[in-house]
């Protein structure tokens, strides 16, 4: 899992987003002589540039020896995935940066809130990935064992007990 999309375009330069890139680097400190602790959050209509805009300022960032993290919003029309941003943020964060004498679980509920089979889901959001164990319809693409064998963790609840099928 990558921090921003591909750099498809990294040689070319960035066009008409002076003053945005300008006000991102100031809002983080980037540039200053006292960083400043940031999170920001870029919205618009698929297509305006918020990935190439984003890649510079992270490119910007790395160049004078920040760490980046970046977390991603997908919208799958009807059912959103609200916490994915935090998820591919500390996922990240534990995959660049394991403590030592720490263990990392993932605690998620057994099943998605999607209504398309988990298989479909994988397949559409990361072409080409394999599907390693049986999930069944619409189980949970997180892999939980390691919290069930060390936690004892299973999941009590489903999402759909919650959320009405569409």
């Amino acid at each position: 899992m990558g921090d921003v999309a591909p750099p498809t375009d990294t040689l070319q330069p960035i066009l008409g987003r002076d003053r945005e890139l300008a006000a991102l680097a100031d809002l983080i400190g980037l540039g200053g002589s006292e960083p400043r602790s940031r999170s920001v959050l870029l919205a618009g209509d698929a297509g305006v540039g918020k990935t190439r805009l984003l890649r510079e300022l992270v490119t910007r960032a790395r160049d004078s020896g920040w760490r980046t993290l970046v977390g991603h919003c997908l919208d799958f029309g009807d059912s959103a995935l609200p916490y994915l941003p935090f998820s591919e943020v500390f996922g990240r964060l534990a995959l660049e940066a394991p403590a030592k004498g720490s263990a990392s679980y993932i605690i998620a509920a057994a099943d998605t809130v999607m209504n398309r089979s988990s298989a479909g889901l994988l397949e559409e959001v990361f072409p080409g990935v394999p599907l390693t164990r049986d999930v069944g319809e619409f189980g949970s693409l997180l892999a939980t064992g390691r919290a069930r064998e060390a936690l004892g963790f299973v999941p009590q609840h489903s999402w759909r007990d919650y959320l009405a099928a569409s």
